[in-house]
């Protein structure tokens, strides 16, 4: 029996990990967790506090269900961010444990191309997403813990590097727009075959770096 696979998403708001997961959930037919997309389903007309506040609950019962789904060989793509190493670390160990493969998904373009994304993606209002401010993404690249060669190599394939470049690797504007990630891809090749352009991302409090539940990963 194949182990199943949990894929971790990594980087900053705009980086375009949404696209990324949606693009692995199809090809491995994989459980996709977003944080973002339960919380406005969840807590639909809360304020930026209240969303704020209902990200650690959501996560939780999140985390819960990947290490069930993987339990039952079910392959896991969880949409957090993970800014920093502890986070995931965390994720490594415990679907280790349980007999999983853990890929790491890093996506880390130039600030600058951040901030285009998410221009663009405040004034559309993109449904699932949260506002972000060039201000708060300035703090958030303060926050991010990028994974070194050393960590990439702890996770199965060696870590993959998605989308890195100072250009756009493929025709998408997240970086997404063909078979393969472009410039700055790991060492283990390609990307998800087919994986599709767009703007769905995770928003201000996916993946901060803050560890706080003992018994998993924290937002």
């Amino acid at each position: 029996m194949t182990a199943p696979t949990l894929h971790l998403t990594c980087g900053l708001p705009g980086a375009g990990k949404t696209t990324l997961a949606r693009a692995l959930e199809r090809e491995h037919r994989a459980l996709r967790l977003t944080a973002d997309e339960w919380i406005h389903r969840l807590y639909e007309g809360a304020t930026d506090a209240g969303f704020d506040a209902a990200r650690d609950p959501v996560e939780a019962v999140q985390w819960d269900v990947a290490l069930r789904a993987l339990e039952l060989g079910c392959d896991v793509v969880l949409d957090w961010g993970l800014w920093s190493r502890e986070e995931r670390t965390r994720c490594r160990r415990a679907a280790r444990a349980l007999g999983a493969r853990v890929e790491l998904w890093l996506l880390d373009p130039p600030v600058e191309e951040l901030w285009r994304r998410l221009e663009r993606r405040n004034s559309a209002g993109t449904e699932g997403t949260f506002r972000i401010g060039r201000e708060l993404l300035d703090l958030y690249t303060t926050r991010f813990e990028r994974p070194g060669p050393d960590e990439l190599a702890e996770f199965d394939g060696r870590g993959r590097g998605c989308g890195c470049g100072g250009a756009n690797p493929g025709s998408g504007e997240d970086g997404w727009g063909g078979a393969s990630p472009g410039p700055g891809k790991g060492a283990s090749g390609g990307g998800p075959e087919g994986a599709a352009s767009g703007e769905a991302e995770a928003g201000p409090g996916g993946g901060r770096g803050v560890s706080s539940r003992a018994g998993g990963p924290a937002a």
